[in-house]
């Protein structure tokens, strides 16, 4: 696909580029056509084409598209020129000369073999494409007359004297585009278990161990391959990242265990205030006086006191009136 050129705006004028990327091969009837443009006698004319004989194509058409712009039309002010660009040129033409504008963009102009530039300005892409001719030489050429300018007329002369014919050039732009920038594409790696090389295993690191469950995480993990150097000695040792795992595991799990300990130990003296609380309360309201018994005795396993308060009798015989000394062990009968 060929190269595309972007259009240029300067000023008033956009400049778009037609693309001449290959090399073409004129036929070699083409160096004899000739064509009177004014008192010079001119070849490779790429109009001769269009007005004379249809037949003959002497140069691309992207050349005849550049040269015959002006009847397109909309040469005023604002109008699009038509520049060509890359530029490579026909077969067994020639760079004549060439100027590079900037860093990135190179005018050239190329001549027919046997061609060469004259009237050329040095640093500029300017000049002819002349090439001498010898006396006693015929030559044959289109023109028209003075009356119509219209009606072409095909005529052969025999030069006098020595003289020069000319050749349009062909003038084109080459210019270094700058390289694209690749946009790169995330990828996601498939997670693999290798097991020809140890640090492509699966390791236990910081943050797989950061929450209670990151040993049975670590435990799930594949193990490290041994290395074929290791001896057999080696073979049952595991690597630092899972003695870390293992380690970090262990002292999770000790934790656990003492706060389970201490949770109950605190359940058990929250139970045990209770109760006393409530013994004081009793003993406060109805005045009964309780023998110093073991904490123990207070809960669970301990026998329930009944008969220390019962709202259907009468409790004096618990007081001061009761003359008797019934054990206290009776009391619980």
């Amino acid at each position: 696909m060929a190269t595309v050129y972007p259009a240029v705006t300067g000023g008033a004028t956009v400049t778009s580029f037609v693309p001449l990327t290959t090399s073409f091969t004129p036929s070699a009837a083409c160096s004899e056509y000739f064509r009177l443009n004014g008192p010079s006698l001119v070849a490779f004319d790429p109009g001769y084409g269009l007005d004379i004989d249809t037949d003959v194509r002497c140069v691309p058409s992207a050349v005849t598209t550049w040269w015959e712009q002006g009847r397109l039309g909309g040469n005023g002010e604002g109008h699009t020129a038509i520049s060509l660009g890359p530029l490579v040129c026909p077969h067994e033409w020639h760079t004549v000369v060439s100027s590079t504008v900037d860093q990135s963009s190179t005018l050239a102009m190329c001549c027919p073999s046997g061609y060469y530039l004259e009237n050329g300005i040095p640093g500029s892409v300017v000049g002819d494409c002349l090439s001498d001719v010898s006396e006693g030489m015929l030559l044959t050429y289109a023109s028209t007359s003075t009356d119509n300018s219209d009606v072409w007329h095909t005529e052969t002369t025999s030069l006098t004297r020595s003289s020069t014919v000319g050749a349009i050039a062909i003038v084109g732009w080459n210019i270094k585009l700058p390289a694209p920038i690749p946009t790169s594409t995330p990828t996601s790696t498939p997670t693999s278990r290798s097991t020809n090389s140890t640090s492509s295993s699966a390791t236990i690191t910081s943050s797989s161990i950061s929450t209670s469950n990151s040993f049975f995480a670590s435990s799930l993990s594949p193990s490290p391959s041994p290395s074929p150097s290791l001896s057999s000695n080696n073979s049952s040792s595991i690597s630092s990242g899972a003695a870390i795992g293992v380690g970090v595991g262990v002292g999770l799990g000790v934790v656990g265990m003492a706060s389970l300990l201490v949770t109950l130990c605190l359940m058990r003296r929250r139970k045990r205030k209770r109760l006393a609380d409530a013994l004081q309360v009793h003993q406060r309201d109805y005045g009964a006086t309780f023998p110093q018994q073991p904490l123990q005795e207070l809960h669970e396993g301990a026998p329930t006191k009944h008969e220390l308060y019962n709202p259907q009798t009468e409790p004096p015989e618990l007081y001061g009136g009761y003359s008797g000394s019934r054990p206290i062990a009776e009391l619980h009968g």
